[in-house]
This record gives structure tokens, sequence and C-alpha cells, in this order.
């Protein structure tokens, strides 16, 4: 987190709970036709299935003025995910789930060129490398 914050993004706290049309609308659906995130009973909402989903819905129907562009934000979110295999199902109210935890890049750019996303795309490649080689790890 500390690391992004002083690249330029804003930190940002995720609720664990969205509002289930949010996921929908970011294009958050199950390659297998099965929902990968849990809805809670009676309600619109479900568990976050990753901090995109709500970092995107704070700019939901919001204009954003080119001068404010790019946005950078930082989050540090709890995921949620169906257990692999369908186990859990048909439990009643029991909600068997995968949980953990990560900090996730996000940002919105301008288009006015073409490569402004490709540009903070490739920002957030670099940041990312960075932190996994401060911290001894290989990537690819």
């Amino acid at each position: 987190m500390s690391k992004a914050i002083k690249n330029g993004y804003y930190p940002i706290a995720t609720p664990d709970v969205i509002r289930t049309h949010v996921a929908d609308r970011c294009g958050y659906q199950a390659r297998s036709g099965e929902n990968q995130y849990y809805l809670l009973a009676n309600e619109d909402k479900c568990l976050s299935g990753t901090a995109e989903i709500p970092l995107a819905g704070m700019y939901l129907n919001k204009n954003v003025l080119y001068s404010d562009l790019p946005i950078k934000l930082v989050a540090f979110g709890r995921c949620f995910r169906v257990e692999t295999g369908g186990r859990g199902r048909g439990e009643g109210r029991l909600y068997r789930v995968h949980q953990f935890s990560k900090v996730e890049l996000f940002g919105l750019t301008a288009n006015e060129d073409g490569t402004e996303s490709e540009e903070l795309l490739d920002e957030m490649v670099t940041l990312q490398k960075e932190i996994n080689t401060e911290l001894g790890l290989h990537c690819r």
C-alpha cells in the first residue's frame, strides 16, 4: 500500500458487501455460468469478489473531469469466492467461502489518443514488478 501511495495512488478501504447490480454492471460474470460471488438472502447485495467492483462502483453514473484524469486508486480489500467444486451448496443458510485479502491497483483514464489506458497499465505492471522484486518474489 505504502509503495502505491508514494507513486500517486489514492488509498481506499472497500466494503465487503456490495450491491449486486454493481457487480453485474462491472461485468463480473462467471465463465462457468454459475455465480462466483455469494448473494445475501433477501437482499440485492453480495459479498465482494474483488476490490475492483466497489472501486468501479464509486464512479457509476458519474461524470469525471478530463483534468482529473488519470485517477489512480489502491485498495486493500477482502475478497470472497464460492467454494471450489460447488461444495457448500444446498446447506441452508451456511455460507462456505474462500476468503482472502489483496492489494489492488485501479485506474480511470482518458481515451484522447488511445494510449492512456495502456500507459497506466504499463505503470501498474512496473510497480507490481518492483514490489515483487523487493519482496524477493519472482514474477512474470
